[in-house]
């Protein structure tokens, strides 16, 4: 089970499960809602990409670089709930 736990198996388990909430939450939702989701979905998998970097002893700067992705997406998704660049992605923010 440490093994299990140490070797980072587990995070790529949970990348297998963010993946199919992605698609669930995709085709059930309305038609641009993956669209909402994709920002949020790959923040939370790049700083599982970074954790798994980290468990496996990979350099430094590969997990500097998930968590800069990680950041990235953040900002993205903030600024996309916020209304920043709705047209960006086809969407139209109605008041």
């Amino acid at each position: 089970m440490s093994a299990f736990l140490a070797g980072g198996q587990f995070v790529d388990l949970i990348l297998l499960w963010l993946g199919i909430e992605f698609i669930v939450l995709s085709g059930c939702l309305r038609r641009m809602a993956w669209r909402d989701l994709a920002f949020n979905l790959l923040s939370g998998a790049s700083l599982l990409l970074a954790l798994r970097q980290a468990l496996m002893d990979a350099s430094l700067a590969s997990i500097a670089f998930c968590l800069l992705a990680g950041f990235v997406f953040h900002i993205g998704d903030i600024a996309q709930r916020m209304g920043v660049y709705p047209q960006a992605f086809g969407t139209r923010i109605s008041n």
